[in-house]
């Protein structure tokens, strides 16, 4: 079992969403509960994610899927109509990625092609660490502006 090593602030982060899903949490919690660490901080509800696993339960969309695009969401969001919706843009790089990868966004498609849940936890986490960054570094340049 090779450990899920993330690059996060100059650093390396060992991932932790893996850790989350031995112990019980579904993909979609998992990525959840391993953003909150990064962050130090309850940003999204891990209950957000609950219904999210097994692919929404029944084989659909992945939920370190769902729960990486969840915490997207709370990150890049919106919180007004009037405002642009900076997150879909992200999301939708994202998706391309996965796509590119994996060939397929669906659990019960990934399943049977062979890749693990620890293998798209850990591919999530490191895109999801690598939106991170650079969203940190896009504000980080307002601010300096």
């Amino acid at each position: 079992y090779n450990i899920c090593r993330v690059r996060l602030n100059g650093g390396i982060y060992l991932a932790k969403a893996e850790e989350y899903h031995k112990k019980g949490y579904n993909c979609s919690e998992s990525m959840i509960k391993a953003f909150n660490d990064i962050e130090g901080r309850e940003i999204v509800p891990v209950e957000f994610g609950s219904a999210f696993g097994g692919g929404m339960g029944i084989g659909a969309t992945c939920g370190a899927i769902t729960g990486t695009l969840l915490v997207l969401g709370s990150i890049m969001g919106r919180k007004s109509a009037e405002l642009p919706n900076e997150s879909r843009e992200y999301a939708r790089r994202l998706l391309m990625k996965v796509k590119d990868t994996y060939g397929t966004y669906d659990c019960k498609a990934l399943k049977q092609k062979g890749v693990a849940c620890k293998e798209i936890i850990c591919f999530m986490e490191k895109e999801l660490a690598e939106i991170h960054r650079s969203i940190q570094i896009k504000k980080e340049k307002i601010i300096q502006n």
